[in-house]
């Protein structure tokens, strides 16, 4: 995942590592009931408790 941020009138670009959740979600529930971590709720993802 890459994330622009906007600083001193530039960009600068950030990548984290991780999961992440995209427009093919359907929503099933399934990623926050086997999340080891228990960082998803509400299809988002707490990416500082992730594991990957």
């Amino acid at each position: 995942m890459t994330i622009l941020h906007m600083r001193y009138g530039y960009f600068s670009e950030k990548t984290f590592k991780g999961y992440e959740i995209t427009d093919k979600c359907i929503q099933c529930g399934k990623c926050e009931r086997i999340c080891p971590q228990k960082c998803i709720k509400d299809f988002v993802i707490n990416q500082t408790h992730c594991l990957h």
